[in-house]
């Protein structure tokens, strides 16, 4: 978000923009891919690292097995607590990591969560992933800023009216089109 522009859709702008449109957003989750590496105990994880709000796994229809899941205070309080993926919880946790600690970009995190295994997905097995608030990311990424913005459709039927408003929302904070990119789940499963 923001390509080219000195301005910036903030986190409130977004949400604004889901309670100003129920009749076609659901749901939001600032989005913040954290490059801080992995690791337990001295054994460093390929895994990737992303943020996301309590609703994320709402959106993605993913499936805490173990624990909780991230929660609104967690984002609130820049919590130092994560959600590993199920091969992080067997390979190096004995499927017990809930309450354990796991090293992300040399700051030391709170296990809370466990997702289910994940048998057959079209976006990438998240089994080796970990999640975190974004509100954490966001600031431990020196960036400070969200680097995208998920949001979830009323109605599949609605895609269309749905990026139209959150088009025409950018576009009055951006001054331009070309600022940033709106594209749908079902348009790069099209591409594919």
């Amino acid at each position: 978000i923001g390509r080219g522009s000195t301005r910036n859709a903030s986190v409130e702008d977004m949400y604004q923009l889901v309670r100003d449109n129920p009749e076609y957003l659901d749901a939001l989750s600032p989005t913040v891919t954290y490059r801080g590496g992995v690791k337990v105990g001295t054994e460093s994880l390929s895994s990737s690292v992303t943020g996301v709000s309590e609703d994320y796994f709402y959106m993605k229809n993913y499936e805490i097995a173990q624990g909780r899941d991230l929660s609104y205070i967690d984002m609130e309080n820049r919590s130092k607590v994560c959600i590993v993926g199920n091969y992080i919880s067997k390979e190096f946790y004995n499927n017990r990591p809930v309450g354990k600690e796991i090293k992300i970009g040399g700051n030391t995190f709170t296990i809370i969560g466990v997702m289910a295994e994940e048998l057959d997905s079209t976006e990438g097995s998240t089994d080796d992933a970990v999640f975190i608030p974004y509100s954490t990311a966001a600031r431990l990424s020196q960036m400070g800023n969200i680097n995208s913005y998920n949001f979830a459709v009323v109605s599949e039927q609605t895609i269309p009216q749905s990026k139209a408003v959150i088009e025409e929302k950018l576009e009055k904070i951006y001054g331009s089109d070309s600022a940033f990119l709106v594209i749908s789940l079902s348009e790069i499963l099209d591409v594919m």
